[in-house]
């Protein structure tokens, strides 16, 4: 088999050097500006919930972020479950969270659809009706664990819509407004925010923020956060294989072929 020319060969190296400078650049950690999903654990910008992962990991709580989908995921009903301020919800997955409850298990729930994925565990769930800029603070409407050692909270101005019908206890408002309630639900309690801010990062340092986000996980319990809901599934097969890494393996092949066939 005749060799290729001499120019190949060097095209061959040059790239194979290209390829090699890619992967060093993809292995080195770099400076990300602040950002992700509104209310995920992943999320660094104003309205993620990275610090308050930080501030339970700190405290000595155990924090998990799950992956799979809810109806995939085997949900300890020791644990207390956040889902705030999902993209979505499937039906299957909203079946798994009323299971999850009735079984014991606590539920930390926001969003402006969450009156539809709530139906299973609220007899009249109540829709989320969004701020329109800093809403100020609220404070503590019934003496509830969940608001144990808070005075008051800054919260977004985002609201719900709490009527009749409702099992859902206001126990954290002011004199125009709800931001979170409670119910209990099976074995289980579900606290519903209006929306995820009291423990976003940029409200955490705020009046008691950091002491009401502390107070939705007793000690000794474990936080979950669904983060497949946000974007963030957990990948399978080739799936899970980064994308930079399958185009780096074929640079290299091609290389390969360039530099030894003859």
């Amino acid at each position: 088999m005749r060799r290729l020319p001499a120019v190949w060969r060097v095209l061959g190296a040059l790239l194979l050097g290209l390829v090699a400078l890619r992967a060093i650049v993809e292995l080195t950690p770099a400076e990300r500006p602040p950002g992700g999903p509104r209310s995920s654990t992943f999320a660094t910008g104003p309205d993620g919930l990275a610090a308050y992962a930080d501030l339970l990991v700190r405290s000595g709580r155990e924090v998990r972020r799950e992956r799979s989908r809810l109806s995939d995921a085997t949900l300890d009903p020791t644990a207390v479950l956040f889902v705030v301020d999902p993209l979505a919800v499937r039906t299957d997955d909203a079946d798994a969270l009323a299971r999850f409850v009735d079984a014991g298990g606590t539920l930390v729930a926001s969003g402006q659809t969450a009156d539809r994925w709530l139906r299973a565990l609220l007899p009249a769930p109540q829709r989320a009706r969004p701020g329109d800029g800093p809403g100020g603070l609220v404070v503590p409407l019934a003496p509830v664990p969940e608001v144990a050692g808070v005075a008051r909270v800054a919260a977004s101005g985002a609201a719900l819509d709490v009527g009749d019908g409702t099992t859902l206890l206001p126990v954290l408002g002011d004199g125009s407004r709800v931001a979170a309630g409670v119910a209990t639900a099976g074995a289980g309690r579900v606290l519903v925010l209006a929306d995820g801010s009291p423990l976003w990062n940029g409200l955490l340092a705020h009046e008691d923020n950091a002491a009401f986000g502390l107070a939705l996980v007793p000690a000794g319990r474990r936080a979950v956060f669904a983060e497949e809901p946000h974007g963030y599934g957990r990948a399978t097969g080739l799936g899970a294989v980064p994308r930079s890494f399958l185009v780096a393996l074929a640079g290299v092949a091609l290389a390969v072929l360039l530099l030894y066939a003859g």
